[in-house]
């Protein structure tokens, strides 16, 4: 017979099975290790243990957990109490738990004259048979597999960790968004305003897997100390996370900034398994149980789980974390022979911050209104002004001149609402978030002439090496095609030939746009008409900005080089009809890849 390891409360001693004390000692035992023993030799040995709490419970299932048979299973979302009083389980991660009810409240525990209702066995590892010999052992059965024995256990009241989820418990919140136990869907808006996260805070190692609701959707996934900081603008609350979308690369973002980009060789896919985990020295990122990336930022507790949410009606599924709740803090307890409460403590009620810049939706026709609400990036602070006829998408940020006394700055877009304007102002830059943008009011502007010095490209290189300043990324974004050879379809860009008579495809060069023209749809990948963003590149001499994946093109246009024209809707530039209007002054240093992201931005000279 294999030996079993008992856990830390045993019912009454049963004959000729062995349990194995924490201490190495082999020997039987009765006694029933309470949460700061436990809790010191996990300490002493490195090591987080899969726990979960349980209590003698003959009445109604208690919120947030469990009930089997008279147990009742799991974190109660209220809190714990003595009354019933929890107790903390066994390691799952060491073999298969099983818990059974001791009604006259006789198990004996480690505090003299303290006697639990709750008991514990264990099986010496992890496997079904080690769990099928350990049920027909403990209980006088003769079962052959796992399942059966697990269907037999349950139905006579007894808990096991076999088949059991390992997942916490925890309370999920919603920013625009419809939350279960394990996922967080988008209510349907187009923009960085929509989130999920934990109400509990997380202490010591923890992680979060998921998965994409869909091929293609945007998200992160991850960690963040602070979840409602920038309601407008979720992804900047992302402290460690994964940014997907539709695309064979993901990225890596930390304190609200871009780290690096990583090629994971396959575009995101529904059945792919995302991990970010805390281990209690660093933050590690992995790809279907793969380690890709390992943060060198420093860890601050506690985290909560994390969740902006691009795309709408779609998000993250199959959410799992693995952690330890943050107690509460509570009065310093008057020495009693009390029971000792269970590991899982009271989840703390951190505060939500109340988004002050999220309006009341509005049934109006506003596709002829030209007044916005926008937000502050620095103080918050809400007005209207009318921005003129735009198509201008929540969450997007620029810096802005005002006709009235407002001060110019970086402001967020809330969104399109039929008010009085405060003020008139025009959208000057766009910037993907306030800190792009806030760099620009310290930093010297660029001079009229264009140098040769790069600017700062939309994603890193493909090196897992962090940069040591994140980049901004600037412009929007377009999926590089060849065919059909014609104005490009909304997420599109095309590199055409229109020196070669009869071409009949494009190319993926980005250096001869002045001799061989580039067009680009007014819709982006993300399917936001960006037509106001890029109408300021016509009429005006410009240095645009043609990246991918690190890699850029940079070009000197004159005041009638970029035009706006034709069904479908593009941007372009047309040497055929406007020759020598365009002029390159920095190569890419290799051609670009069809499928991926064109980043595309400019500067008005």
């Amino acid at each position: 017979m294999s030996d079993f390891t008992g856990s830390w409360c045993i019912v009454p001693t049963i004959t000729k099975i062995p349990h194995i004390y924490l201490d190495g000692d082999l020997r039987e035992t009765r006694r029933c290790l309470p949460f700061f023993v436990l809790f010191k030799y996990l300490l002493l040995k490195k090591k987080m243990a899969t726990t979960r709490p349980f209590a003698y419970n003959t009445g109604s299932t208690i919120p947030g957990t469990e009930q089997v048979g008279d147990l009742s299973v799991g974190t109660p979302t209220s809190g714990f109490t003595s009354s019933p009083q929890y107790w903390n389980g066994p390691d799952e991660e060491l073999g298969y738990v099983i818990a059974v009810p001791v009604p006259d409240n006789t198990q004996p525990t480690e505090i003299p004259g303290v006697f639990a209702s709750v008991a514990f066995y264990r099986s010496a590892d992890l496997t079904a048979e080690s769990f099928v010999e350990l049920t027909n052992t403990v209980f006088n059965q003769s079962f052959t597999t796992a399942n059966d024995a697990s269907t037999w256990l349950a139905a006579n009241g007894y808990w096991t960790s076999y088949g059991a989820s390992l997942c916490d418990t925890f309370t999920f919140i919603g920013n625009n968004a419809t939350t279960t136990s394990n996922s967080a869907i988008n209510d349907g808006t187009s923009g960085w305003d929509s989130s999920a996260y934990s109400l509990e805070t997380f202490t010591g190692p923890v992680s979060v897997t998921f998965q994409t609701s869909a091929n293609g959707n945007y998200l992160m996934g991850g960690f963040s100390y602070n979840p409602t900081a920038t309601p407008g603008s979720t992804y900047e609350d992302t402290s460690y996370g994964i940014y997907l979308y539709n695309s064979d690369n993901v990225e890596i973002y930390e304190n609200g900034a871009q780290v690096t980009v990583l090629y994971v060789g396959t575009v995101v896919s529904s059945s792919d398994v995302w991990k970010v985990d805390y281990d209690g020295t660093s933050v590690k990122y992995y790809y279907n149980s793969t380690l890709i990336y390992t943060s060198t930022n420093a860890v601050t507790q506690p985290l909560h789980v994390f969740f902006p949410l691009f795309t709408p009606n779609e998000g993250a599924v199959d959410i799992c974390v693995i952690g330890t709740l943050s107690p509460t803090p509570t009065p310093t307890p008057t020495l009693t022979q009390t029971p000792t409460p269970t590991v899982t403590q009271t989840p703390s009620e951190t505060p939500s911050e109340t988004p002050t810049n999220t309006p009341t939706p509005t049934t109006t026709d506003l596709s002829s209104v030209t007044t916005f609400t926008i937000s502050g990036c620095t103080n918050l602070n809400v007005l209207v002004a009318d921005l003129g006829p735009s198509s201008l998408a929540p969450g997007d940020v620029f810096k802005f001149t005002f006709t009235g006394g407002t001060p110019s700055g970086c402001y967020r877009i809330v969104e399109k609402t039929v008010a009085t304007p405060t003020d008139g102002a025009t959208p000057l830059f766009f910037y993907v978030n306030c800190a792009a943008c806030q760099e620009t009011l310290v930093t010297p502007t660029p001079s009229v002439t264009p140098t040769f010095t790069p600017t700062p490209s939309v994603t890193p290189t493909f090196t897992p090496t962090p940069s040591t300043t994140p980049i901004p990324v600037t412009g929007y974004g377009y999926n590089l095609v060849v065919l059909p050879y014609a104005p490009p379809t909304s997420g599109n860009t095309i590199f055409p030939r229109f020196t070669v008579i009869g071409e009949t495809s494009g190319v993926t060069t980005p250096n001869t746009f002045d001799v061989n023209g580039v067009f680009w749809n007014s819709i982006d990948n993300l399917s936001v008409d960006r037509t106001s963003y890029y109408s300021g590149m016509t009429g005006t001499s410009v240095t645009a900005y043609f990246t991918q994946n690190g890699d850029t093109a940079i070009y000197s246009g004159s005041s009638t080089a970029f035009t706006f024209e034709g069904s479908p809707v593009t941007f372009n530039y047309n040497p055929n009809t406007r020759p020598g209007q365009l002029t390159l002054i920095q190569s890419a240093s290799t051609d670009f890849v069809t499928g991926q992201t064109v980043y595309i931005s400019y500067v008005v000279n």
